[in-house]
């Protein structure tokens, strides 16, 4: 990141942005994964994306304020749907960290 340690650049940038997860992905590229501690120092780790998975993006020709659409998010979120979506999440990184046995697969190596 030049002159600067890069979790001086990511913290200073996620204080900007406001948002740590939108600015590491921007800044490292890739798959990362945020940490934004209690002090406001950012941890990033990138981690491996597997060559034969893609990804597409399509942006609608439209747009929406985020204060708009965050307005109409609840204050709160159920337990149980806290730690769902967290556990699905976790899931989805190991899942494609799963390099080990990815020679057992036809077509993937």
């Amino acid at each position: 990141m030049g002159a600067f340690p890069e979790e001086t650049v990511l913290r200073y940038a996620a204080a900007i942005e406001g948002h740590a997860d939108n600015v590491t992905a921007a800044l490292l590229g890739g798959l990362v994964v945020t940490l934004v501690s209690a002090d406001g120092s950012v941890a990033a780790v990138k981690k491996r994306w597997p060559k034969l998975l893609r990804v597409v993006a399509i942006t609608p020709e439209m747009s929406l304020e985020t204060s708009a659409s965050r307005a109409v998010l609840p204050k709160s979120v159920e337990r149980v749907d806290a730690v769902y979506n967290l556990q699905r999440a976790v899931l989805f990184i190991a899942a494609i960290e799963e390099r080990f046995r990815a020679r057992l697969i036809p077509g993937v190596c």
